[in-house]
């Protein structure tokens, strides 16, 4: 948050920023939704979301539906966050540090692009069965190859 502020200070832009916690902050056991109506609405009307990490151990033995990483997945959907763009340069410096020989990865330069709303990704089809349908529709492809296939052009013409 200090580098959005910063970045506000030294620029034209003026960030204003609103702090909700997940129920997962609160100090009782929690029973109800992990994504409440107000934080979704501020959510819905804001132009970004800056989350943290969400989960633990300490939440390991509540019913799945309740569990703070249900509100992450909430989210996604309900704002319609289907990408998820995982950078991955590898900065000369530090070509030593890596558990691979420096030759094999220097100049890495990769973008992985994920799907994060898509069926098989929130565990659907549920249950256990002998033949499960682990298809994903046309459009879920075409909607994250679309978004992979602009980067590559954005990154070739850059």
């Amino acid at each position: 948050m200090a580098v959005l502020l910063q970045a506000g200070a030294t620029s034209s832009i003026s960030p204003s920023m609103s702090r909700r916690g997940w129920w997962a902050e609160r100090p009782s056991t929690p029973t109800e939704t992990p994504l409440t109506d107000e934080v979704l609405a501020l959510a819905k009307s804001s132009d970004a979301v800056v989350l943290g990490a969400m989960g633990g151990p300490k939440w390991d033995g509540l019913d799945y539906s309740i569990r703070p990483e249900r509100a992450l997945l909430a989210l996604r959907q309900e704002l319609g966050l289907f990408a998820n763009l995982r950078p991955v340069k590898l900065f000369a410096p530090l070509a030593q540090a890596s558990t691979l020989k420096p030759e094999v990865v220097a100049g890495t330069d990769l973008l992985v692009v994920r799907e994060l709303t898509g069926g098989i990704y929130f565990g659907q089809p549920k249950g256990v069965t002998t033949e499960p349908d682990w298809s994903t529709p046309r459009p879920e492809i075409e909607r994250i190859a679309r978004v992979a296939f602009d980067a590559a052009a954005g990154a070739a013409a850059g």
